[in-house]
């Protein structure tokens, strides 16, 4: 076997279209028809990566009303993101534990897409456009004057996740939600942005195993850097189910604790979970016998290469 490295994707098509090279990894979905020859067999392997909205409920006082959060839910249509930026090929997802792994909870709280019902959880919860400017406000707790329905929205500066921002910012607008998007090199952003948790909403992705451990995503010791609770989420009970998956003597206690946490998490809305790319693999019909369909990391394409 010899493994190829190339400078950019545009220079590993090439030299797989002039067959210098019988496999291409990690195709972008805008080249995957390119990848795609006669003498090309497409494989779509599932990896427990995904990307969500990290909401800091701590940096945005309109974020820490689990109403909003909730319509904001409510007002995501992910098909539409899955659709045009990723053609297709990614899988939609509602929880920090992807489909396709065994812990996950099919009971999970999903919220459909339906801009009706966001529009009418924040009117029934005092979110309205009084002034007729497009945005709604509201007078929160003992605040003299209203405060905007307004949000940053922080991303890194690789393309889809800038288009799913702008994506974003379109649908919340349509429910009077104000998005203001920054996005950063992905250096700058882990260290201004993310160590310091200076985000009201985060765009970012997490990866797990094919037997996860939640426990550094959502644990309230994780809330601070180094930890990786980017919600800044705290829940006592999340908190004790996580920490007996982690000590479970036994797969069935781990997949009950996972289940029940699960089913708190997406209750209390803390992020959107928005999908899980597809890891897009082309190689040449003439290699036979690859069957692995589900990975851990991109290197566990060559699973059974014996074979």
């Amino acid at each position: 076997i010899e493994l190829y490295f190339y400078e950019n994707e545009s220079e590993a098509l090439s030299a797989y279209k002039n067959s210098e090279v019988m496999g291409l990894a990690g195709i972008s979905p805008q080249n995957q028809k390119e990848g795609a020859t006669r003498n090309t067999e497409i494989h779509k392997l599932k990896m427990p990566k995904y990307f969500s909205v990290f909401f800091n409920q701590n940096n945005n006082k309109v974020l820490a009303d689990k109403n909003v959060r909730t319509a904001l839910l409510y007002a995501t249509n992910k098909e539409k993101i899955i659709e045009d930026i990723f053609k297709n090929n990614a899988t939609p997802i509602d929880s920090p534990i992807p489909p396709w792994l065994s812990v996950y909870n099919e009971n999970i709280k999903k919220h459909e897409f339906s801009k009706d019902t966001a529009l009418k959880i924040l009117e029934e919860n005092g979110w309205k456009d009084k002034n007729q400017d497009g945005i709604r406000e509201k007078t929160i707790g003992s605040d003299k004057e209203p405060t905007n329905l307004e949000i940053t929205l922080v991303t890194s500066d690789f393309s889809d996740h800038i288009l799913t921002g702008e994506i974003l910012k379109k649908q919340w607008l349509e429910i009077g939600a104000k998005i203001n998007l920054e996005s950063y090199p992905i250096d700058e952003l882990k260290q201004k942005i993310i160590k310091q948790r200076k985000y009201d909403a985060l765009i970012f992705g997490e990866v797990l195993s094919q037997s996860p451990d939640p426990y550094v995503f959502w644990h309230s010791s994780q809330k601070k850097d180094p930890g990786l609770n980017l919600s800044a989420y705290d829940n006592k009970t999340a908190d004790q189910l996580l920490e007996i998956a982690r000590q479970a003597l036994s797969s069935e206690e781990n997949s009950t604790a996972l289940n029940k946490f699960q089913e708190i998490l997406t209750d209390d809305a803390p992020a959107l979970f928005l999908y899980s790319p597809d890891y897009i693999y082309a190689v040449n019909k003439s290699v036979k016998n690859i069957n692995v369909k589900n990975i851990n990391i991109p290197s566990r394409r060559f699973s059974e290469i014996e074979k």
